[in-house]
């Protein structure tokens, strides 16, 4: 099997300006998998380069096409005009083979596709990013059993229309690509560039890290599906002096003995019952279900 380190996109602030050199896609909020489909064996590969086949049984139906191929795109759970971040990464981190056949059942995958790599041995990847997505839609078109499973990501030429659109979605952002451009193996390119929206969320604070006798940063969580909470991050930018006092006040009489995460212990941390709730901005959910960039925001009574 061929080895391929995805290319990625670089992250910048959108300026509410299209650029002509590009056009737009959503980005779909997933778990980045490349397909690899070679005779009748169809593997998954994660960015990371982590085989993911067993959590995915679905995208097998794949090997009745005729054509070996290497696809990259964005496995995602979409419920009506959203995907389900949670819900993937449930699926992504299932290794229970029961389990997992009946989360395929309930929570059923969808793979967004957006570049072809290779087709039937040869690459794809000096071809310029247009004719790899015209191969890339005929490929799909001459299957069209599949596309229930397989959808190819849109391009947009309007990407002002398109981050407001998303927005309001409260979808992640959008990806704009590089007219013209190659795909540049294992790099962070400015040919591609995602612009994603800030994202809020109100999580509970369940626990306290001190450091010095002073409160360096709050562990929050959310409840799952079962009614356990689940620990999401620690956010420590944004906590003034004043947000700081505040919490410590309230947490005196809900002190207790372990921590209230199924998933996370620290001897590091003051352990309080969920009660206290908070508002936090941040960029995106990590592969692991964690905030990435979180700041503190307020506390949610204020």
């Amino acid at each position: 099997m061929i080895k391929i380190n995805p290319m990625g996109p670089k992250l910048a602030e959108f300026k509410h300006k299209n650029d002509e050199r590009f056009f737009y896609q959503i980005k779909w909020d997933g778990v980045r998998i490349l397909v690899h489909k070679e005779g009748t064996k169809v593997t998954l590969i994660n960015k990371h380069q982590r085989d993911k086949t067993l959590q995915f049984p679905e995208l097998q139906i794949l090997k009745e096409i005729k054509d070996d191929f290497i696809i990259d795109g964005e496995m995602m759970v979409v419920k009506g005009e959203k995907n389900s971040f949670s819900q993937i990464l449930k699926r992504n981190l299932t290794k229970d083979l029961n389990k997992i056949k009946m989360l395929s059942n309930r929570i059923p995958v969808t793979y967004g596709v957006f570049d072809i790599l290779y087709l039937n041995g040869a690459s794809l990847m000096d071809h310029e990013i247009e004719k790899r997505l015209e191969i890339l839609n005929i490929l799909v078109e001459d299957n069209y059993n599949f596309t229930n499973i397989l959808h190819v990501c849109k391009n947009f030429d309007d990407g002002v229309s398109l981050y407001e659109t998303t927005n309001k979605l409260e979808l992640e952002g959008i990806v704009a690509k590089k007219r013209g451009s190659k795909y540049i193996q294992g790099k962070k390119s400015y040919d591609w560039i995602k612009y994603k929206h800030k994202r809020v969320i109100k999580p509970y604070i369940g626990g306290i890290m001190v450091e010095n006798q002073r409160v360096k940063s709050l562990a929050v969580g959310v409840r799952d599906e079962q009614d356990h909470f689940l620990y999401i991050g620690n956010v420590g930018t944004g906590l003034s002096e004043d947000n700081k006092k505040k919490i410590l006040e309230k947490s005196i009489d809900i002190v207790r003995q372990h921590s209230i995460f199924k998933n996370f212990e620290d001897k590091n941390h003051i352990w309080i019952n969920p009660e206290v709730r908070c508002y936090i901005e941040f960029m995106e959910w990590t592969d692991d279900y964690t905030l990435r960039s979180p700041v503190f925001k307020s506390l949610l009574e204020d």
